[in-house]
Order: C-alpha cells, then sequence, then structure tokens
C-alpha cells in the first residue's frame, strides 16, 4: 500500500458521500466528497483523485457531463459510476466512456471495495481490503438507499 492513503473523490449527494466515507475510513481509504460535479471541477482537481466515484444522475452538470469535460481537459484517472439505473443503455454508453466499473444503487459494500481497489489497481496502486461481510446499502449499518 503507498505510504499514504489513496485518494478517493465522491460525487453523489450529502448522505452517500457521508455513508461511502465512513465505508472508506474503515479500510483506510481517504474519502473526499463533493455534492456537485461543479464542485468537484472547482477543487476536486487541485489535488486530483487516484479514482472517483460517480453518480451519473446529478443535477445541474450530470455525471456523463462531467466525464466528457475530463476527458475534453486530458484529465485521465479511474472512474467508478454509480447509478440506480443500469439498463442496457447506460451499459453501452458507460462502455463508450471507458470507465473502470459501473455498478447499480443499492450496491454492495464489498463489491464497491473490491471495484475500488480494482480501479486503484488501473492507477498503479495496490491496496489491500480487510476480509469481512459488509451490508448492502439500505441494510443495517450500511449507507442508505439512493433513488
Amino acid at each position: 500500500m503507498p505510504s499514504t492513503p489513496p485518494k478517493i473523490a465522491i460525487v453523489d449527494d450529502v448522505s452517500i458521500g457521508k455513508a461511502l466515507s465512513r465505508l472508506l475510513s474503515v479500510v483506510s481509504w481517504h474519502a473526499v466528497p463533493f455534492v456537485s460535479a461543479e464542485a468537484f471541477l472547482q477543487t476536486g482537481l487541485q489535488e486530483p483523485p487516484h479514482c472517483l466515484l460517480l453518480e451519473v444522475q446529478l443535477p445541474c452538470m450530470t455525471g456523463w457531463e462531467l466525464l466528457a469535460h475530463l476527458e475534453a481537459a486530458g484529465i485521465a484517472f479511474p472512474v467508478i459510476l454509480l447509478t440506480t439505473d443500469a439498463n442496457a443503455e447506460f451499459r453501452r454508453r458507460a462502455a463508450r466512456a471507458r470507465v473502470a466499473a459501473c455498478l447499480q444503487k443499492p450496491v454492495d459494500a464489498q463489491d464497491l471495495l473490491q471495484a475500488i481497489q480494482r480501479a486503484l489497481g488501473q492507477a498503479g496502486l495496490r491496496p489491500r481490503l480487510p476480509t469481512r461481510a459488509w451490508p448492502r446499502w439500505g441494510g443495517e449499518g450500511g449507507p442508505p438507499r439512493h433513488g
């Protein structure tokens, strides 16, 4: 594992950002939540994250628009898309965007952590996860359901 914890940016609503921050703190990863794509663009790129967790259905600038902006600016780091509706069109669009993973909410915490671990591996980091069972979002002790 790197000498400093990997930085994971989260662009989602406040409750999900807080819940994911708590989850990531359990595995000693540094979470930085943002409530909008605009907020991420204003301050999140000053010290770019190792990975971005991105809700696609955001007010104002959508997750898709943020991805297009990052690509046009030549900014690249692994992105994991989060959505409540991972239909076939969503998956095709995500494949074209070359994201690291697409996860449908409610997300199993272990699946999310493993997706982040794989994404960090793409960035050249090799963080280790503790072995334990994690609740599904919306389950007791897990982050609230979003949608």
